[in-house]
């Protein structure tokens, strides 16, 4: 079918989109007024309240008449295309919806059939009301009383006055919580001492890490003479007037530093901390100390700047006016009401792949702007504040959004005496899509992170998986697009996620074991519920650098113990694990990136492909008996793999798992095992599957391949367990890279 829409004219940022059909005609009334949506047109959605407007199949059929409906067709088709996604089908659904905690309306596509928070497809079109000379911004709105209103941007060079009224705003209303922070969890002791540059004397200053400053995070370029501090040069980067514009040395400097600097100094701070200058780069101790405290850098700056477009030659944008900055689309509907399309980019231009240098494709980035207690955001087309309880957009009127309006951030999350394991995995799965430069960066690039998610766990993570949670932390899985293993130069092993990149990052199995049941607050235990249970069958260890000495990985959690006090042989099972009073030191040993081991081995078929209703997936397979039946089933880490119906493939066992919810994502094969059922299967006394599988007790396996002596990952899979019994495996010793 043709997913095509009518041309409609682009070129203006103010549109007129008039005339229009009756579907957006009500939509139009409802931005107009801000008014209740009528119970006749109101449906559920989990973001506020919501109408549906019409199918695509309407929207398709009123473009040519209407050309709101052009427009947002034309929106979709293109987001679609630009996030990998099947374009609109005939049968999905446009809603307009009220996004309370944004405090604003969207327009948004949903797949009808799909329950809840399933339907939405992630497509969808911010559309902010816009404050003009006719209406004041205080005035009523009906319902939506906090709702964001949206201003004009006529200046290409950015307001500092307001940047410095986000800063003061937080300065006054949030000690305790932005700064002045006093909960041992939620704080982050300083480096003891930092190279900093001083915009008062344009040069490298030597001050304890604890004073005022900002830090930048932005992408390195690619030129080849930028500066960069070396033991050759740092004692003249010392001097006063070193990084003068007028200087040899200060002339090397990349333009969005020397922003920066002008930023610092307007915001009221004299001292900036920046890598490429505040890190001696060929002093491997000064190094490594400053790696080691990037957590602690990033969370004690007064506020982080962040360059977000382009990379560190094209400088921030609003600092040189003499640069145009682009516009935001401003559209008129019938009756007066203006809107602003809120998104980086004119109405109808195409949405731009996300380059290697993109602030949010880089690896680094990820952790400098998650570690941020407040930051400054310096976007193409606007400038952004955000902070834990405060987030404020040049194009929004301050009069609504200078207020307490956050509720939390993944920072705050982060850091808890407790370890969140969601937030965690979604950072991860954020980091696996990002791009380093250098490969041997892939440990230290999220490095900060992981130390901030360790302070709640004894034993700390080991290349990014919680010991703690070890058996568990093994079985994360490869998403759309599949992900593929890093160079040689990494030194990340193929059992962590920090190993693969440039795909798609799957941890709901995480989620599925560790999902936060409670916390028994007097006595410091955690403790979780699932329906998804693990059983250990192998005790592992790890090998400390440069030496053969095996260290047990303390996988407390699932701890071998007397389940049964009468009973006389210790057994592996669950049981509440001790949390620490204030936050634990990072385990800062150099571990080698191998896992030794002992496993049982079996080698098993691989089968057909199992269907996935999803169209972007990866490749799922089943394993197969030696009669053809189904015994178990594997999704696929690399395209390159999909094709092995037939093959032997070599697993060994991690550890025994039992699945009571026929429901769950996370193993493909109870598609076909509930294939017959009622849906959902909840298991009797609807349920069609065999016995055998009812509850479904099976063995976590990895395929592995052989490099030399050292065994590395395929993927990784479920057997029957009552099958690999079957088989007699053998039990080998398994060294794990």
């Amino acid at each position: 079918m043709s997913h095509g829409v009518s041309a409609v004219d682009m070129s203006l940022t103010n549109l007129v989109l008039s005339p229009l059909c009756p579907s957006c005609s009500i939509a139009s009334t409802i931005l107009r007024d801000g008014k209740e949506l009528s119970p006749d047109l109101l449906i559920f959605h989990c973001l506020g309240p919501a109408a549906r407007l019409g199918t695509v199949a309407e929207y398709r059929r009123n473009a040519n008449a209407c050309s709101v409906c052009a427009v947002v067709l034309q929106e979709f088709v293109a987001q679609a295309a630009f996030n990998h996604q099947e374009p609109p089908d005939d049968d999905d659904t446009i809603e307009i919806v009220y996004t309370t905690y944004l405090r604003h309306w969207t327009l948004e596509l949903a797949h009808p059939t799909m329950p809840g928070n399933a339907k939405s497809t992630s497509l969808y079109l911010d559309l902010v009301r816009f404050v003009d000379q006719n209406v004041s911004a205080s005035s009523p709105l009906g319902p939506f009383e906090n709702e964001m209103w949206a201003i004009p941007i006529l200046d290409d060079a950015i307001d500092f006055d307001r940047m410095r009224g986000w800063k003061s705003h937080c300065d006054a209303n949030h000690q305790g919580v932005c700064h002045g922070i006093q909960d041992v969890w939620k704080h982050i002791e300083p480096a003891d001492e930092l190279f900093l540059i001083d915009v008062h004397d344009l040069r490298i200053a030597r001050r304890p890490g604890s004073i005022l400053y900002l830090a930048l995070s932005y992408v390195w370029g690619v030129e080849d003479t930028p500066l960069v501090a070396t033991t050759s040069i740092i004692h003249e980067l010392l001097k006063p007037g070193s990084l003068s514009l007028g200087s040899s040395i200060g002339s090397r400097l990349p333009k969005t530093i020397r922003d920066a600097m002008t930023v610092t100094s307007q915001m009221g701070y004299r001292y900036l901390w920046v890598d490429r200058i505040c890190i001696v780069q060929d002093d491997y101790l000064h190094k490594q100390y400053q790696l080691s405290s990037m957590a602690a850098i990033y969370a004690n700056a007064a506020v982080t700047l962040l360059a977000c477009h382009g990379d560190e030659s094209q400088g921030l944008p609003g600092l040189d006016p003499s640069v145009k900055r682009p516009r935001h689309s401003i559209f008129t509907l019938p009756g007066g009401a203006r809107l602003l399309f809120n998104a980086p980019k004119q109405l109808g231009e195409p949405y731009q792949p996300m380059g290697v240098h993109d602030y949010r494709s880089r690896g680094w980035t990820l952790q400098e702007e998650t570690l941020s207690r407040r930051t400054l955001s310096f976007n193409n087309h606007q400038v952004s504040w955000k902070c834990r309880k405060m987030r404020c957009f040049e194009i929004y009127d301050d009069s609504r959004q200078v207020k307490d309006n956050r509720t939390s951030s993944t920072e705050v999350v982060l850091l808890q005496p407790f370890p969140d394991i969601y937030t965690y995995g979604h950072l991860a799965v954020n980091y696996t899509k990002r791009f380093l430069t250098y490969e041997h960066d892939s440990v230290n690039a999220l490095s900060a992170i992981i130390a901030a998610f360790s302070r709640p766990m004894e034993g700390g993570m080991l290349f990014g998986l919680p010991e703690v949670l070890f058996e568990g932390a093994l079985l994360w899985q490869s998403s759309f697009p599949p992900l593929q293993r890093r160079g040689t130069r990494s030194i990340a092993p193929s059992w962590s996620f920090l190993g693969w990149t440039g795909g798609g990052l799957d941890v709901g199995i995480w989620s599925e074991l560790y999902s936060i049941w409670g916390r028994i607050a007097a006595e410091q235990l955690m403790y979780f519920r699932s329906n998804t249970r693990l059983i250990p069958c192998v005790e592992f260890f790890k090998l400390g650098s440069g030496t053969d000495a095996r260290t047990a990985v303390r996988s407390s959690y699932l701890a071998k113990h007397r389940k049964d006090p009468s009973a006389k042989d210790l057994q592996w099972c669950s049981h509440s694990v001790s949390l620490p009073s204030k936050p634990l030191v990072a385990d800062l040993c150099n571990w080698q990136p191998l896992l030794v081991f002992k496993a049982q081995r079996c080698h098993i078929a691989a089968g057909d492909t199992i269907p996935n209703d999803k169209p972007k997936q990866c490749v799922e397979i089943s394993l197969q008996g030696e009669d053809g039946e189904l015994v178990g089933g594997m999704r696929l880490n690399e395209m390159q793999h999909a094709h092995l119906s037939g093959r032997r493939l070599e697993l060994i066992a991690l550890s025994k798992g039992v699945t009571s919810d026929p429901r769950t994502t996370v193993v493909p094969e109870l598609r076909v095992i509930h294939a017959g059922c009622p849906k959902p299967c909840v298991f009797p006394p609807n349920c069609k599957a065999e016995k055998r599988f009812v509850p479904y007790e099976y063995y976590n396996v990895m395929w592995i391949g052989w490099n030399g002596c050292i065994a590395y990952r395929n993927a990784i899979g479920r057997v029957l367990g009552s099958y690999w019994d079957s088989l007699d495996p053998e039990e080998v010793e398994i060294t794990l890279g």
